[in-house]
């Protein structure tokens, strides 16, 4: 299960490669990723893919999400379990759930989806202007043969720095901050009761480490300046 953080594809090549090797099926976890391209292919093109449309997300409908799939089977599936198990009205085949998107979602996500293309030119543009700005923080780079969405723009301080008293003195300046995501998955409690405790001491320092940076697409020439200044400041 892949999961193209950030916006960044992952290294598919490898994936499916391990897939194949011991015959895994890939799901990708596309929540943040949607138009991203690795090697020219599209992620979600992998089999079976998650979409988020939640309402931070590149292309949003306030809430829901959608599945990608190039297996019958599992579009079957998934039909009959977003309708609760229904093919006909009142014939329930299985146990299935109320997980449709409404109407006036879906025409929201359509709206949102004619725009996706100058949308994510405007993310690259504002990230690219950041990468080449910045220079007090570990600044995110483009993996050869992606094309990155930005759906959040993350940077990583110094071990040991004082991320609290960095994001306060963002803050101070004008200038929104985000935590994603302050902890590994390791160290939650369902987690460690399947898994016992995991040493991962790598994901331990990235986590007390990263800061996102505003990167959306409404930003003007003014925000990316001030954002800039903000965080060489510290």
């Amino acid at each position: 299960m892949p999961v193209h953080l950030y916006g960044q594809p992952c290294d598919m090549d490898e994936i499916e490669a391990l897939a194949r090797r011991h015959g895994l099926v890939i799901i990708e976890d596309a929540a943040q990723a949607i138009g991203a391209t690795y090697r020219g292919r599209q992620v979600g093109a992998y089999g079976t893919a998650a979409f988020s449309l939640y309402a931070t997300k590149n292309v949003m409908t306030a809430e829901g999400g959608m599945v990608t799939t190039n297996d019958d089977a599992v579009a079957d599936r998934v039909s009959l379990l977003r309708n609760h198990g229904m093919r006909k009205r009142y014939e329930y085949e299985t146990l299935g759930y109320n997980f449709r998107l409404t109407d006036l979602q879906a025409a929201i996500g359509l709206a949102q989806l004619t725009r996706l293309s100058e949308a994510t030119a405007r993310r690259r543009h504002n990230a690219s202007f950041l990468n080449d700005h910045i220079e007090t923080v570990a600044t995110p780079h483009i993996k050869e043969g992606r094309e990155h969405v930005w759906h959040q723009y993350t940077v990583r301080l110094a071990e040991g720095a004082d991320r609290e008293g960095a994001i306060a003195r963002l803050t101070e300046a004008g200038v929104g901050t985000g935590v994603f995501y302050p902890m590994g998955g390791h160290r939650f409690p369902h987690v460690r009761e399947v898994v016992g405790d995991v040493a991962m001491p790598v994901t331990d320092r990235v986590a007390a480490s990263v800061i996102s940076l505003p990167v959306h697409p409404l930003l003007e020439h003014g925000d990316l300046e001030r954002i800039v200044s903000a965080v060489n400041r510290l």
